[in-house]
């Protein structure tokens, strides 16, 4: 309980980000967040398959459905960059795998890959919606 009052204050004091940091943010480097972000999808692959602590059908379908879903998160991310913005973007189709791996992990394993193919087509779109404005 005391860590928590110590970051509240600490959180207090050094106060909110200036506008100026707000509006232009750009990556320090892409080649590296491309290099992360494949470690990741892989990594998130072999934890959705591992998760039924055996090689057998569920772990098969788990491993599908991940990287169905992070592709089809990555490529209707992009498309709503380019509907949005004008132009495809690396950072946007970053944010479209990340977010599709997290949207595929609580029912990998379960339902088929059609399913998961349109459930991760409707909450990317949502999502994509919420977080893609000009403002951002």
């Amino acid at each position: 309980m005391l860590k928590a009052l110590c970051c509240v204050e600490r959180f207090l004091q050094v106060g909110p980000r200036l506008t100026k940091d707000r509006e232009r943010f750009p990556p320090n480097n892409v080649l590296l967040m491309l290099a992360g972000a494949g470690l990741l999808w892989m990594g998130w692959a072999g934890f959705n398959g591992g998760d039924p602590y055996s090689a057998n059908i569920d772990s098969s379908i788990a491993v599908i459905n991940t990287n169905i879903c992070a592709a089809t998160s990555l490529l209707m991310w992009t498309s709503l960059d380019v509907l949005v913005f004008g132009k495809p973007s690396v950072i946007g189709a970053v944010q479209g795998m990340i977010t599709g791996l997290v949207v595929i992990t609580p029912a990998a394993g379960k339902g088929s890959f059609a399913a998961e193919f349109l459930s991760c087509l409707k909450k990317k779109t949502l999502c994509s919606r919420t977080n893609n404005t000009p403002e951002c």
